[in-house]
């Protein structure tokens, strides 16, 4: 691998002026992953991917370009000023976008009207539109039918399960999210969508500060959607619950962090480690953390409930496409700040 990149490094300073194009680049590594397997291998290339990258910076005529879809693990030195320093987000493809990736991949396959894939492939990548387009090809062969948009809407991957009562809780619940990232200013909301049995909200998160007040309002947004549950339906679903990346596990982690690594709870100014390397949680720190749960989902439900016709409008409209973008929700949310400031007068 090593001398493949230098004798990659070394064509491109040849054939300047051109452009070198790294693909997947997270998957160079990082020098601080945890993981113990390879790490000097890892470090190897890391150094060499540094080592030359800053021997074509100042070469005239290379334009250095990276891709991932994961930047958060790419070495941070990779990405620091003067190497590859220029980094831009490429969105996922809106209506317009969508159509015209279809009719490119679609060809002879024309149909007049693409509106139904259209609508089912939002919040979908490029690829994963033309590979529904290959898997719907192949079954319409194997079927020894003409391709048809139904066989494209099956092959979509995560399909949105809409208009059933799943879609709905499911709807309501990224909905509370969104309106509390909105009243709480926890973050840009960039989409909102369903995704096979379950549901996902994209928010650039703001900076936060880091006290009492910015932890609680963290806490409130990752129990927001359990909030609009219990509003809208009148009960709370599991939903919230589950894997380590789940709402209650982030709202519980940063109760804990309060408590043991920020010095803003009940251990005061001493600071332990939390997660894997850390103990169980006393009786104390369990009480803590559960009453600032307990009080933040309050919250989260006290915030919500002065907003309904607006939550139900977002959760309705989520529920019916599957997909919701920035502009849709931002649409909504304007009333909400002038909800907000009537609140604000009549208290």
């Amino acid at each position: 691998m090593l001398r493949a990149m230098t004798a990659t490094f070394d064509e491109a300073r040849l054939k300047a002026p051109c452009i070198l194009f790294i693909d997947e680049l997270d998957g160079i590594g990082d020098r601080k992953d945890t993981d113990n397997h390879a790490r000097s291998y890892r470090r190897q290339v890391v150094n060499e991917l540094l080592a030359q990258i800053d021997g074509v910076v100042g070469c005239e005529g290379i334009m250095l370009v990276g891709a991932t879809n994961h930047a958060e693990d790419i070495d941070a030195a990779v990405l620091r000023a003067g190497r590859l320093d220029m980094h831009v987000t490429v969105p996922l493809p809106d209506a317009k976008g969508i159509e015209r990736i279809f009719r490119h991949h679609l060809g002879s396959d024309t149909f007049v009207d693409l509106s139904p894939v259209v609508t089912a492939a939002r919040g979908k990548t490029p690829s994963d539109i033309a590979g529904s387009i290959r898997i719907a090809r192949a079954t319409a062969r194997a079927s020894g039918v003409p391709l048809t948009l139904g066989h494209i809407t099956a092959a979509l991957p995560h399909r949105a399960v809409t208009d059933s009562p799943l879609a709905r809780r499911i709807a309501v619940h990224e909905a509370g999210h969104a309106l509390i990232a909105h009243i709480l200013k926890i973050g840009d909301i960039h989409e909102l969508s369903l995704k096979g049995n379950g549901g996902e909200i994209l928010i650039y998160r703001a900076a936060w500060e880091g006290t009492i007040k910015t932890f609680d309002d963290q806490i409130a947004y990752c129990l927001a959607g359990r909030a609009a549950e219990i509003i809208m339906l009148g009960d709370a679903s599991g939903g919230a619950g589950g894997s380590e990346n789940s709402d209650l596990a982030l709202a519980t982690s940063f109760a804990l962090q309060m408590e043991r690594t920020m010095g803003l709870g009940l251990n005061g100014l001493l600071w332990e480690p939390i997660g894997a390397a850390g103990r169980p949680m006393t009786e104390g720190e369990r009480w803590n953390v559960g009453q600032r749960l307990e009080l933040q989902s309050k919250r989260a439900v006290a915030l919500l409930s002065p907003h309904l016709p607006i939550l139900a409008e977002i959760a309705k409209r989520l529920a019916v496409s599957g997909y919701l973008t920035a502009n849709d929700i931002s649409a909504l949310l304007p009333e909400i700040e002038q909800t907000l400031k009537d609140a604000s007068v009549d208290g």
